[in-house]
């Protein structure tokens, strides 16, 4: 099982792996954990239930290497972090293992554990008219790995509705490493149209680049 809470050590997560520098990564197992692993309470257990787990393939399109590739403990550490960065996981951790049958080949296994992903967002504005703001968003729609935010805007004063909007994102699009974001909706005085496509820096090699469309109508 993957520990909940972990201290913080400062150390060099290479210095462990570095010695299986210039090996042939083999077989690459991901195993993926529960929000919680303590079942005696009803709430976790509840929740374990609902939660949509991460999907392999979400875990899998953030790796930077695949079988065959030679071993790289640099990229590995990196690969780690990014896997960490990411706002549906908690916890990540990647071993590195002889293969018993073949002395050039390392094994890989990465295991991660979810956050939990459902919550809601609100903003009041105390003015004459108290309008209020309501979201509700999943950062890890269907174990996708993508966000998905629907906002509800009201004045509480007479109570008129005053129009939905729609926020989406996909942190890397098809193992791209391309990020979309995409929002569409009105509120009392203007509809927006909005998207986005970028690609940030994943290794040293990497370019930034990223392109994007607005319109906001009042």
């Amino acid at each position: 099982r993957i520990p909940v809470d972990t201290e913080m050590q400062f150390i060099d997560e290479r210095d462990e792996i570095k010695q299986y520098n210039g090996k042939t990564i083999g077989r690459i197992t991901i195993n993926r954990e529960d929000i919680y692993d303590n079942q005696q309470q009803w709430i976790k257990r509840f929740m374990n239930t609902i939660h949509v787990t991460s999907h392999e393939a979400t875990i899998k399109r953030d790796l930077l290497f695949d079988s065959g590739d030679t071993f790289d403990a640099d990229e590995i550490v990196r690969n780690n972090q990014l896997i960490r960065d990411r706002r549906y996981i908690l916890y990540s951790r990647i071993e590195v293992s002889p293969d018993p049958d073949d002395s050039t080949r390392v094994n890989i296994n990465i295991n991660t554990r979810d956050k939990w992903s459902i919550s809601a967002t609100g903003r009041v504005r105390v003015k004459k008219e108290q309008r209020i703001s309501a979201q509700v968003y999943d950062a890890n729609i269907f174990g996708t790995g993508d966000r998905l935010g629907v906002t509800t805007n009201l004045k509480r004063k007479d109570n008129v509705y005053g129009g939905n909007s729609v926020e989406y994102s996909s942190p890397n699009i098809l193992g791209t490493f391309y990020t979309l974001n995409f929002a569409a909706g009105k509120d009392f005085e203007s509809s927006t149209l909005r998207a986005s496509l970028n690609k940030d820096f994943i290794s040293p090699t990497d370019y930034k680049i990223g392109v994007s469309y607005m319109k906001d109508r009042n």
